[in-house]
């Protein structure tokens, strides 16, 4: 297992990551993915204003809406 190999490690100290924050970042909703979905069917390649827009009006962040994107999935 991983954290095993961890303490095997001699620099690593894992009390250090003890005051750490943590960032989790949510999923889109379901709902959220739709309109993104229905957003990029309509226009699939939406330059970056728009897809502030849609983070702005969907409350998530940029990243969020670009992960959603056609354009990001690589094939």
């Amino acid at each position: 297992m991983f954290s095993d190999h961890l303490g095997q490690m001699p620099h690593f100290n894992p009390a250090a990551l003890a005051g750490l924050a943590v960032d989790v970042k949510p999923r889109l909703t379901k709902e959220q993915h739709d309109v993104l979905e229905s957003e990029f069917r309509k226009q699939a390649k939406p330059n970056t204003n728009t897809k502030k827009r849609f983070a702005e009006i969907l409350g998530v962040s940029l990243d969020k809406v670009n992960v959603c994107s056609p354009e990001s999935v690589r094939h």
